[in-house]
């Protein structure tokens, strides 16, 4: 049976080591806490983050309602028609079974 090839260990001085000390360690990555279903989180910059997504998706809650009132008067007519489309579908599948064309159910609706 073949032996597999053992690696080499890299080799250090006294003056630069293979792995970073532990206080350099410390500031790399943010501390790491369980939380209460066991999941690690990042406790580092948790309000920044999350004070940034709340300003996110409040600006854009903002625009969305300012888009909707400044076309309320162009989107009705187009809203209205979605309803009234979800609505009559059954009655054109209904027509459909009966032996329509999609073309004659719409027509006849």
């Amino acid at each position: 049976m073949a032996k597999a090839p053992e690696r080499a260990t890299p080799r250090t001085t006294s003056l630069s080591r293979a792995t970073p000390s532990r206080a350099s360690a410390d500031r790399a990555a943010p501390a790491r806490t369980p939380d209460h279903d066991g999941a690690v989180i990042a406790a580092d910059d948790s309000s920044g983050a999350l004070r940034r997504q709340v300003l996110f998706w409040l600006a854009t809650a903002v625009l969305l309602a300012l888009f909707l009132y400044v076309f309320s008067g162009i989107l009705l007519p187009f809203v209205a028609g979605m309803v009234l489309a979800y609505f009559l579908d059954p009655v054109a599948d209904w027509l459909q079974r009966l032996g329509l064309s999609r073309l004659m159910a719409t027509v006849v609706i």
